[in-house]
C-alpha cells in the first residue's frame, strides 16, 4: 500500500521545477512558464494549466513542503 501512496505523490522533473518556481514567485502562470517551453503554446492553455496542477494534492502537498 506504501508504494501506491508514493506514486501518487511523485513528481516529474517539470512538476518539481514548477512547485519551486511557484513558491519563488507566488506566481502560478510563471512558474508554469519556467517549467515548461511555453514559447508556442496557446495563452488559454498557458493561463489554465497552473491552476489545475494547484489543485493536485501531490502538487499542493509539495509546495506546503
Amino acid at each position: 500500500m506504501g508504494k501506491a501512496v508514493n506514486k501518487e505523490r511523485a513528481l516529474s522533473e517539470k512538476q518539481e521545477m514548477f512547485c519551486l518556481e511557484y513558491v519563488r514567485t507566488g506566481n502560478a502562470t510563471d512558474a508554469y512558464k519556467a517549467a515548461y517551453n511555453a514559447a508556442n503554446m496557446d495563452y488559454a492553455t498557458i493561463r489554465l494549466k497552473p491552476s489545475q496542477w494547484l489543485a493536485r494534492y501531490n502538487i499542493k502537498i509539495t509546495i506546503d513542503r
